[in-house]
């Protein structure tokens, strides 16, 4: 049986010194706090009636934005978007969006390039997927698919979610792909990558 963490007179006297800095963040997920306005008065503003309108007719069809994307907008990106064209663009559900859904739902083919899961090796970088939450969700997001927790079908036939990666799997990978790059004097033996 695992025993609770204690943690040292050192580790206690450190904790003692951090200020707790959580605030409310005033997060709206989803389309219905704004469609049934239930949304701070203020933040009713960033939908046009119209917009509702739109939105509202789209749900619980083919095109319901939320099945793209969920929608999520917190009090900070508001206020931003109040004041930046750009920035509303980028959080705020458009019914254009999903005007054409044709196309891959992999453009990047990440799904491709991801030896163990929750990591993308395409490059000569990776990038761990370890988290599935943001403070808004922008609408461009390469990482709808693991917002979203949609199936993406890969480049072999296969369909699968985008996962968070498990750090041991990782660490495990790299250590794989360094050797065998150290084995092959420089290069790895399939990519060319160093």
């Amino acid at each position: 049986m695992d025993q609770a963490y204690t943690p040292t007179k050192r580790e206690q006297d450190f904790l003692a010194t951090v200020q707790d800095t959580r605030h409310e963040r005033d997060i709206i997920n989803g389309l219905d706090p704004f469609l049934s306005e239930k949304v701070p008065a203020d933040m009713l503003g960033l939908y046009t009636p119209q917009e509702l309108v739109q939105l509202r007719v789209l749900k619980g069809t083919e095109r319901d934005l939320e099945k793209r994307m969920p929608v999520k907008v917190t009090r900070h990106y508001f206020e931003l978007a109040k004041q930046s064209a750009p920035l509303r663009r980028l959080v705020k559900a458009d019914p254009a969006e999903t005007l054409d859904l044709a196309g891959s739902e992999d453009p990047g083919f990440q799904m491709d390039y991801s030896p163990v899961e929750g990591m993308l090796h395409k490059y000569e970088m990776g990038l761990l997927y370890v988290i599935s939450t943001c403070s808004a969700h922008c609408r461009f997001c390469y990482r709808e698919e693991l917002i979203a927790r949609k199936e993406v079908k890969r480049q072999d036939g296969t369909v699968a979610k985008k996962g968070l990666a498990n750090i041991p799997d990782v660490v495990g990978y790299i250590k794989r792909f360094n050797a065998e790059v150290a084995g092959n004097g420089g290069r790895h033996p399939v990519c060319a990558r160093s």
